[in-house]
């Protein structure tokens, strides 16, 4: 890399003249001491002046960078930590670190907590040196460095400096290799030595994931590895639980089960990876998704007691911990609205959940509990529902009302958007207008003082032909606007179509429910 000092002159005289600072170490320029004593001015009385000189220039250069006063800020590896930099979403690594947690820790000058945009990182590598380019493949594509929460975490970081000098191996490579065929070599010998390492130790960081975190937390992650499938979103997680609770024979992974001799999937990616079946809820009705829930929805759901062992979960819902020991009575209700005349609806799960002493669990950690395996199912002949009528009267009145609420806000959108459009088209109308008016204005005038009386009938055809023009301009412009208010018409038709809403609620089933 350039000294510093070059890089920001560059900067300095390409656009950047004023706006640029250094972080180098020492910083004994004269242009870091007087930010520095700036600082210091201040915060004279505040505590923040910790007495040491390179501690307080650091704060005092990143308080300067973080202003208006600068925009680019030049780091040796002095930046590398001890420094908070969330408030900037780029990082331009120059040049990179052969010791993976030195970049990692660059990286986390600016992606850690507080930082509310995504981060882009640019690494600068030479194209044209294979070394530099094996480097780089090794932080990237090896240990991931690049990827953001799912990359090198911590503990495969950690592994594998306890393990491997990667440092000292890049070293030596360079200090020996003199072909570029050494090079593939050698570095095709550290990565395979690495392998098996970051093989083991990445698995224990992704199962300790799914183990230990809330699964909402889990389902809601976007990361890249989250896009290569290897998390599944909830509704993906949904139909595995309904594979798993109807297929006993099926043999489920965490991304994928095994049935009948097939392999299926529930991402694409990984479908035409493993070249297996689809498992979605597709436009055919006749794949193996389909089936699972027609035999679901034929079976006939008998009262019972169910007993649910959260431990047997994969992961966790943090929301179930408090209620780990309770008993109660649970009902799922299928709350469906009509509308537009019987044309369209909307349905809702709805599951309702009360303790044997009278609590009501909130409705979402209700849904988590129909998530927990059952190790036990005790028939009963009869469980009382008369609890959630009252419960159930207030939910589909409060369905309702959010209903109508979006209906509003709907109207609200969809006018706003109207009154826009009626605006701009006429406005474009009328000024086509003016613009004909203005033309045949100015062709009466010039026509009068015309000699002949041939150029003066030439001159009345075409200004005739001009107001013909403007006429059907003008005509244009009146259907536009019965255009625009039957477009009114129609959609305040359809609003109150939609207000005319209509619900019943189909009880699904009702049990008594444990948990442990």
């Amino acid at each position: 890399m350039p000294h510093p000092d070059v890089s920001a002159q560059l900067l300095e005289a390409n656009g950047f003249a004023g706006k640029t600072v250094l972080l180098n170490g020492t910083n004994k320029d004269a242009s870091s001491s007087a930010i520095y004593q700036r600082w210091k001015s201040r915060h004279l009385h505040s505590g923040r002046i910790s007495g040491s000189r390179t501690a307080d220039m650091k704060a005092a250069i990143v308080e300067h960078f973080r202003s208006d006063e600068a925009q680019i800020l030049i780091s040796t590896e002095a930046g590398g930590e001890g420094i908070n930099l969330q408030f900037c979403s780029v990082l331009i690594n120059y040049d990179l670190p052969w010791n993976p947690q030195k970049v990692e820790q660059r990286i986390g000058r600016v992606h850690r907590y507080g930082q509310k945009n995504d981060v882009v990182v640019v690494n600068f590598v030479n194209g044209k040196n294979p070394a530099d380019q094996r480097v780089f493949q090794l932080l990237n594509e090896k240990l991931n460095l690049f990827e953001g929460v799912f990359g090198a975490s911590d503990q495969i970081l950690g592994a594998i400096s306890g393990n491997i000098d990667i440092e000292k191996r890049i070293f030596a490579i360079f200090q020996n290799c003199r072909s570029d065929e050494d090079i593939e070599r050698e570095f095709d010998r550290l990565q395979a030595d690495m392998a098996p390492l970051l093989e083991v130790k990445e698995e224990n960081a992704r199962q300790a994931l799914l183990d230990h975190f809330d699964r909402d937390v889990v389902s809601n992650l976007k990361t890249l590895r989250d896009e290569s499938n290897d998390f599944l979103r909830e509704y993906e997680q949904v139909l595995l639980d309904l594979a798993s609770a109807e297929l006993a024979d099926a043999e489920i992974g965490r991304n994928h089960f095994y049935y009948d001799g097939r392999r299926f999937d529930l991402s694409w990616a990984n479908v035409q990876s493993h070249d297996s079946e689809f498992f979605r809820l597709q436009a055919n009705e006749h794949h193996l998704a389909w089936e699972l829930i027609r035999r679901a929805r034929q079976r006939s759901l008998q009262p019972a007691r169910l007993q649910f062992h959260h431990e047997q979960l994969q992961g966790q819902y943090a929301d179930l911990q408090p209620w780990q020991g309770q008993r109660g009575t649970l009902q799922l209700v299928n709350l469906c609205f009509s509308f537009n005349h019987g044309k369209s609806q909307e349905t809702h799960l709805l599951v309702l959940a009360t303790t044997h002493d009278g609590q009501h669990l909130p409705l979402k950690t209700a849904e988590h509990l129909l998530r927990v395996p059952v190790a036990a199912v005790v028939p009963l002949e009869y469980v009382d529902d008369s609890i959630f009528q009252g419960w159930l009267n207030f939910e589909q009145e409060r369905y309702r009302r959010q209903t109508e609420q979006q209906l509003d806000e709907y109207l609200e959108q969809e006018s706003y958007k109207l009154e826009r459009w009626a605006e701009d088209k006429r406005k474009a109308l009328m000024c086509e207008v003016d613009e004909l008016d203005d033309r045949i204005k100015a062709f009466k005038k010039e026509s009068r003082s015309l000699p002949s009386t041939r150029e003066k009938v030439e001159a009345k055809k075409h200004l005739r032909k001009l107001e013909r023009q403007r006429d059907y301009a003008l005509s244009r412009y009146h259907q536009a606007k019965k255009d625009i208010e039957q477009q009114e018409d129609e959609l305040l038709d359809d609003v109150s179509a939609r207000l005319e809403l209509n619900s019943r609620a189909e009880v699904l089933f009702t049990i008594e429910w444990e948990l442990r």
